[in-house]
């Protein structure tokens, strides 16, 4: 109700008080202060709704009219002046407001808007009231406009900023000094008289302009408030000066003096409320800025003792990383600058997407001994500036993943522990825990056990004779009862399974504290023993049952200790070792197992050494020498072994069966193998055994072996002249004076009949050889006085001395001696010879060839020719024979005469074979046109047969060079053949099933081969050359080919004719039905090159001659 009644008074007066200012008693109100109040007026009840704002309006231009006609205006003049004065005040409110919930004066931009809406309201309301004035009483219009625009806009400026400070001010008590008082007297006076002086007194001087000294002074010197005073209080002098006709506004013109007066009023107030507003924002913002620095310092030790209560370390990083800001705790650690630095490179590697920088993270400082999790964050959305919180959480995360460790181990205990049942418990014991290993020893799910109590599954008659011992009710405590948390209880029990069946376990069960060491519950631990139970029952019967075997056995055994300080001390023996050796098994005991050995045999005791350097699961099997109570010896087949039983030391136990009776007959066996019966000299075994010992230590030590071949010359006269017994005789005595002639070391042998050899091993030469051939020739050339008393006189021996050389083999030794006595036989018996120097360069040629074999091998000098096989009848070649030469660097092609029968005695015969095979089928498998399926036929040496592996040899070379089986074709000699064994007849069978053909070479040459031929796999027979050469010249060499060829065509054989080199053999063979032919006169053997060029057809329509003649 106060806006009702007071603002409509005061624009009341405001109208009396403006209409009270006209100058002159003319229409010319020098001021019109109702235009302000209008203004505060509309200002006042804007807050409120549209509703009361339209009734306000409403009595402002009811109040106006009315004012206007009580004041003496006609009525025309009040109705349009109501406009006037609404539309000023309406324009104005409504600049003032725009966009604006608070009208307030407080700085020069408040004063700009406040002199924009005033100055556009009193022009709006200007040119209204020109325009009526203009048209009704006919004034002027730039001065009519000028006079209500500049009186209006004044009154209303300086009404309104008063109002609008006063508004404002918060009143207080100002603090008043004596400088102040003083300093405000002197303003006030020179203030005062200066207006004075200039709109009071007429000296005619315009010196309107001096007044703003005075006004600056103030607007800069003093609050907007005391301008705002100072300006009420100066606009009304001036206006009163200007009424009373006083100062320097007293112009004749009315109008003007009134411009002048409302202008002079209008410049003080824009000035000084400009100056004085600019003063105090400077001084708000002066202080605003005092006081955000008392904030700013009140924040910084509010933020300073927070930060340092705080129990993370906190730093403030600058862009160039460097710390500006830290808590008490970050500079105590001593890491700030490091976490720093492991941050930025920690955020280089962090990609696009990655997880926000302000999420806690793990960096590594301090040379990677200390965790530290770390928080970033810009210090504000615009500033480069990152505040770090971090923390060292090294012992946590060691904690943690201890703890991580722990749990996993627990897991995967409970999850692995499948043959170990473990159950956990709370104090009361409801199961909590009940593991994979529970569900499959006891058949119940953890589900269904849980909640529940080891009662359930524990066999109840034993709870009850177990609580019974411990004086207690059957229940949880009697498993429990003696357990504490530094005693686990470890005992058997019974477990009942869910299908009624017994387990025996071993139960262990432990307490579980917390850290206050309370009780939280138990751990369970049960292993099924069942097996365990029925395994000891059954070991407690296998021991009696071996105790009995042990001390009844028919076969000696004893055990010892094998423990450091006792090893080897017998600990038992049963009666059948008391009984071979001699002593009751109590006597035995607590001997040492070499005490058992014999020295007699040479290998007792040390044989017995080595069972005590058995080790566990090594076996020892051997035979060894004991020695009985009596000295004598027996021999036992020992078979020790370590035996290691659990839970107890490891021992030997020893079988002994008694093999005396064997190894007396074994020895006489043996000495009967080796020696020769009737003269008690070693036999060609053992003498070829010894040569190749005494090669062996020779090639080490650089010596010489030497061999002396002996034959009695005319032995056979004895035979015939006295009989064979005698002749027997002869041969002992001889035997004799041969073994008391030799050397110490050296060994006489027997080879055969009346042919004998001795072994000098290290012989120093061969005039040493001699020596010893003499000596024994000597002694062999004294009479012989036989049994019956008849003496022989005639007795003479012809030797034959060798000596070794690097690579000499015990078979070439003997050969060369043997040839060597040979010739001296041809030289007139009864004499030694040792070889001519020719003989011996032979002999060394063998040996280097021997030794060359192996560059051969290693540089491919061994090169194989083929030879053609063709069909008789119409001369085509069907096939080739495979024939070796040797491409030797030094002395040219070899043919095998040349070098066979030497690589035959060595070792290089079976490579030499694999080399031969597998060439010969590479070629056969490169052949083309009319030999594209002719076979090729390969020599099998009996070295091959005896040492090699030909099935696989022959498999290889199929395999490797991809022939045919059917293409190859392997020979033999008549002579090897009688020797097979059945392990190369298997193989023969096995490739023969493969399609591989046999043939038997130089058929008619053996004495065995006709029974080898129906034995024997065979496909092919080769007739010998040197009954196809005597063809129609010696009638038994045509007999026995053509008894060959039926042969073959009644079993079904191939027969092939070798060494033909007529036209006349052609014939005849053909005519006798042989199939195939060999020979120069279809071809030489020729290499792979010249193969392909000199095959081909032969001519069975001409003379056939041969090609040449000549050795292969």
């Amino acid at each position: 109700m106060t806006l009702y009644f007071v603002l409509p008074l005061a624009y009341a007066l405001a109208t009396v008080a403006g209409r009270a200012t006209r100058l002159g008693g003319g229409e010319v109100a020098l001021v019109w202060p109702a235009a302000a109040v209008a203004v505060i007026w509309l200002i006042t009840v804007r807050p409120g709704g549209t509703r009361e704002r339209a009734v306000h309006v409403s009595m402002l231009a009811i109040l106006t009219f009315v004012m206007n006609i009580l004041t003496g205006a006609s009525p025309l003049l009040g109705a349009w002046f109501v406009l006037v004065n609404v539309t000023l005040a309406a324009v104005a409110v409504e600049i003032l407001t725009y966009r604006r919930d608070e009208i307030v004066l407080r700085d020069p931009a408040d004063l700009a808007r406040l002199v924009a809406a005033v100055t556009a309201g009193s022009c709006c309301a200007a040119v209204l009231a020109t325009a009526f004035l203009t048209t009704v009483t006919g004034a002027p219009v730039w001065e009519t406009f000028a006079l209500f625009a500049v009186r209006n806009g004044a009154t209303a400026l300086l009404g309104v900023a008063v109002w609008l400070r006063f508004r404002d001010v918060r009143w207080r008590r100002p603090q008043v000094s004596a400088l102040g008082v003083v300093e405000a007297l002197v303003v006030g006076s020179g203030t005062v008289f200066v207006y004075v002086w200039t709109f009071w007194l007429n000296i005619g001087v315009p010196l309107a302009f001096l007044t703003l000294v005075p006004a600056m002074w103030l607007a800069l010197r003093y609050s907007t408030t005391v301008s705002t005073v100072f300006l009420t209080v100066a606009g009304a002098w001036i206006i009163f000066a200007t009424l009373s006709n006083r100062g320097v506004f007293i112009v004749p013109d009315i109008q003007a003096r009134a411009l002048l007066a409302q202008a002079m009023v209008c410049s003080l107030t824009l000035i000084v409320l400009a100056l004085s507003l600019f003063r105090d924002s400077r001084a708000r913002l002066i202080a605003q800025l005092e006081d955000a620095r008392d904030q700013a310092d009140q924040d910084s030790e509010l933020l300073g003792a927070v930060l340092d209560s705080i129990h993370d370390s906190v730093i403030l990083v600058d862009p160039g990383r460097e710390v500006v800001l830290q808590n008490a705790r970050a500079a105590d650690s001593g890491v700030a600058q490091q976490v720093v630095a492991a941050s930025h490179a920690d955020t280089m590697v962090v990609g696009a997407g990655e997880t926000a920088p302000n999420l806690p993270r793990d960096v590594v400082v301090a040379d990677e001994s200390r965790v530290v999790e770390l928080t970033t964050a810009p210090l504000s959305r615009h500033s480069r500036f990152t505040v770090m919180a971090f923390r060292d959480v090294t012992e946590q995360r060691k904690n943690a993943q201890a703890l991580r460790q722990a749990r996993d181990l627990f897991a995967a205990v409970l999850e692995a522990a499948s043959e170990q049942a473990i159950v956990g418990t709370d104090p009361a014991g409801h199961i909590t825990v009940f593991n994979h290993g529970a569900e499959r020893l006891l058949g119940w799910t953890a589900a269904e056990m849980l909640g529940r109590t080891p009662m359930d599954f524990h066999y109840y008659p034993e709870v009850c004779a177990r609580a019974t011992e411990m004086g207690i009710p059957p229940g949880f405590d009697v498993f429990v009862r003696d357990v504490t948390p530094e005693r686990a209880e470890i005992s058997e029990w019974t477990f009942v399974r869910r299908d009624g069946t017994h387990a025996a376990v071993s139960l262990a069960v432990s307490q579980m504290t917390d850290e206050d060491g309370g009780c939280i519950g138990y751990i369970e631990v049960a292993m099924d023993i069942t097996e365990r139970k029925s395994a000891e029952k059954a070991l407690a019967d296998s021991e009696e049952r071996f105790r009995l075997a042990f001390d009844t056995a028919p076969m000696g055994m004893f055990m010892f200790e094998v423990m450091p300080g006792r090893a080897g001390r017998i600990t038992r023996c049963n009666q059948a070792l008391g009984d071979l050796l001699g002593r009751e098994p109590t006597d035995v005991l607590e001997l040492v197992v070499t005490d058992l050995g014999s020295d007699q045999a040479g290998v007792g005791a040390g044989g017995l050494q080595q069972l005590l350097s058995l080790q566990i699961g090594q076996p020892c099997e051997a035979e060894m020498a004991f020695q009985r109570a009596d000295g004598c010896t027996v021999w036992g087949a020992v078979s020790a072994s370590i035996v290691a039983p659990p839970g107890s030391n490891p021992y030997g136990i020893c079988l002994v069966e008694d093999i005396t009776g064997r190894r007396r007959a074994e020895a006489e066996l043996q000495h009967l193998a080796l020696h020769d019966p009737l003269t008690g000299l070693a036999n060609r075994v053992l003498l070829m055994n010894r040569i190749e010992h005494a090669l062996a230590h020779s090639e080490r030590e650089k010596s010489c072996v030497g061999l002396i071949f002996l034959d009695l010359d005319g032995f056979k006269a004895v035979n015939d002249t006295w009989g064979h017994a005698q002749g027997d005789e002869v041969l002992a005595i001889v035997a004799r004076r041969i073994r008391d002639a030799i050397r110490p070391g050296d060994t006489a042998a027997r080879v055969g009949g009346d042919e004998f050899a001795v072994l000098c091993p290290g012989a120093a030469d061969v005039a040493q050889l001699h020596s010893v051939a003499e000596r024994i020739r000597r002694e062999v050339r004294r009479p012989v006085t036989l049994a019956d008393g008849r003496t022989y006189e005639q007795l003479s021996m012809s030797a034959g001395v060798a000596t070794s050389h690097p690579g000499t083999t015990a078979e070439a030794l003997l050969h060369r001696a043997d040839q060597l006595m040979y010739q001296a036989k041809r030289g007139g018996k009864d004499q030694v010879n040792t070889g001519r120097p020719s003989q011996e360069a032979a002999m060394m040629r063998a040996v280097r060839l021997v030794s060359d074999l192996d560059r051969a091998l290693a540089r491919d000098e061994l090169v194989v020719h083929v030879q053609p096989i063709v069909n008789l009848s119409t001369g085509d070649c069907v096939a080739a024979e495979a024939l070796l030469r040797w491409e030797h660097p030094e002395w040219g092609l070899l043919t095998p005469d040349q070098f066979l029968n030497v690589a035959e005695a060595s070792r290089h015969m079976p490579a030499i074979g694999r080399h031969v095979l597998v060439e010969a089928c590479r070629q056969a498998r490169h052949w083309t046109g009319p030999l594209a399926t002719a076979a090729v036929h390969v020599n099998v040496s009996f070295r091959q047969l005896e040492v090699g592996d030909l099935y696989t040899d022959v498999h290889d070379a199929l395999t490797a060079t991809g022939l045919d089986p059917g293409r190859l074709v392997l020979e033999m000699t008549e002579t090897y053949a009688g020797l097979v064994a059945n392990s190369v007849k298997a193989d023969l069978d096995r490739l023969r099933d493969k399609g591989v053909r046999i043939a038997i070479d130089d058929v008619g040459t053996g004495f065995s081969g006709l029974v080898k031929i129906v034995d024997l796999p065979v496909d092919i027979l080769k007739i010998d050359k040197q009954f196809i050469a005597g063809l129609q010249r010696d009638p038994r060499c045509d007999a026995i080919t053509k008894a060959i060829v039926s042969l073959g065509a009644s079993l079904g054989l191939t027969v092939v004719a070798e060494g033909i080199e007529r036209g006349d053999q052609w014939d005849l063979l053909v005519e006798w039905g042989c199939e195939l032919g060999q020979g120069f006169l279809f071809g030489r053997a020729v290499s792979e090159d010249q193969m392909s060029t000199t095959f081909g057809r032969a001519d069975g329509s001409g003379s056939r001659s041969p090609e040449g003649a000549g050795p292969e």
